[in-house]
């Protein structure tokens, strides 16, 4: 199977590279970098929309993965005026981290890369400056 495939055993992130994204790795497990991820979006006054269980509702139908969860967040403030301007960057809003358990319990944090979306979609150097808090967070909780 090829790295990315569907399937593959192999969780690691340089099995999974792909472009645009970016992915850091934490010592600990997904629900210690999960926690210190909501700790710091709230911390920010940022909202949070919604956690998403993967891993979770996999189980819920007798499947299993490795724990994996998505953070969606944002602020409609900031948010609204880019997808009034970028009607498509609602497809990539609100902004999202995916925490995800790698081999041996190594624990991840993947997101898009501002620059990434900043050239997706046309962004001016000020609206690009507005998705960069994904990374922020991501830099912040991984290092701490």
């Amino acid at each position: 199977m090829t790295p990315n495939a569907p399937g593959s055993n192999d969780h690691t992130p340089s099995a999974h590279t792909v472009s645009g994204v970016v992915t850091l790795e934490r010592p600990g497990g997904v629900d210690e970098l999960l926690r210190r991820v909501l700790a710091r979006v709230e911390s920010l006054g940022l909202d949070l929309f919604t956690v998403i269980d993967h891993s979770g509702k996999a189980d819920e139908v007798g499947l299993t993965m490795p724990d994996t969860k998505v953070i969606m967040f944002g602020n409609p403030r900031v948010g609204t005026p880019l997808m009034r301007a970028h009607p498509l960057i609602a497809l990539d809003l609100p902004l999202k981290l995916l925490i995800w358990a790698g081999d041996d319990d190594r624990a991840f944090l993947s997101y898009n890369a501002p620059g990434y979306l900043a050239e997706r979609f046309d962004l001016s150097s000020r609206e690009a400056a507005a998705v960069r808090v994904v990374e922020d967070i991501a830099r912040a909780v991984v290092a701490d």
